[in-house]
């Protein structure tokens, strides 16, 4: 799983779609199956409520700090 940086997760001085699909495409090379989510929150809280064998084996964190003040 690729969290990649948009909305309250983005900035403007990252291109974070270009280089989370750069990141996709390295771990793609080594035979790995990637899903980016561009939803960081959503992903985050999936992950939370989901069963230990559906955990993801690598998760990979390509965001910016939050832009609300929130954590």
């Amino acid at each position: 799983m690729l969290l990649s940086g948009s909305g309250r997760y983005s900035d403007p001085w990252h291109p974070f779609n270009e280089t989370s699909e750069a990141l996709a495409g390295l771990l793609r090379e080594r035979a790995l199956r990637v899903k980016v989510h561009g939803d960081v929150d959503g992903a985050l809280a999936s992950l939370s409520r989901a069963e230990a064998a559906d955990l993801p084996a690598l998760l990979v964190v390509n965001v910016g700090l939050p832009r609300d003040g929130g954590p």
